[in-house]
């Protein structure tokens, strides 16, 4: 994303409370390790099978029912 890193987006999104009760799923080019302050729901590296995403939507909407 020009001018921000999806990390970063997640900070912001965590931090407004608007925003803050969202699940969140990344899917990003790098390889990258979960940061805890990021708390995303679930992170997906690139390319991404479709059966794999829509498997980690699964898990995160069965985990926030």
């Amino acid at each position: 994303m020009p001018g921000m890193g999806g990390l970063e987006m997640v900070r912001e999104l965590r931090a407004d409370p608007r925003t803050c009760h969202m699940a969140i799923i990344t899917c990003s080019g790098q390889e990258e390790r979960p940061q805890p302050d990021a708390r995303v729901d679930a992170m997906l590296t690139k390319p991404c099978p479709l059966n794999l995403l829509l498997k980690e939507v699964q898990r995160v909407l069965r985990r926030a029912a």
